[in-house]
């Protein structure tokens, strides 16, 4: 929850393959029934971030929010290491 913005947001697969991320932005919800507001589907440059497994997002209280991806190795992708993404979603 963003305190500031009165938003939540969450990080997750619009499908199963890990190229397809996205920023789920939830505001204008009345009391405890999230899903009664504006939801904002953003999607996740992955030309951008590369091939990642995100992990998980939290705020600076202010105006950026951070992305934390782990570190994913196998025979078919390479070696991707662990990372940390600043992004600005209040533009």
């Amino acid at each position: 929850y963003h305190i500031h913005a009165d938003k939540i947001i969450l990080i997750g697969y619009s499908s199963q393959l890990m190229s397809t991320q996205k920023i789920v932005i939830l505001e204008n919800f009345s009391d405890d029934d999230f899903f009664s507001g504006t939801i904002q589907e953003l999607k996740i440059n992955s030309d951008a971030m590369g091939f990642k497994q995100i992990e998980a997002i939290t705020d600076d209280g202010a105006e950026k929010i951070y992305i934390s991806s782990e570190t994913l190795s196998n025979k078919f992708i390479g070696n991707h290491p662990s990372s940390l993404f600043e992004v600005n979603i209040f533009d």
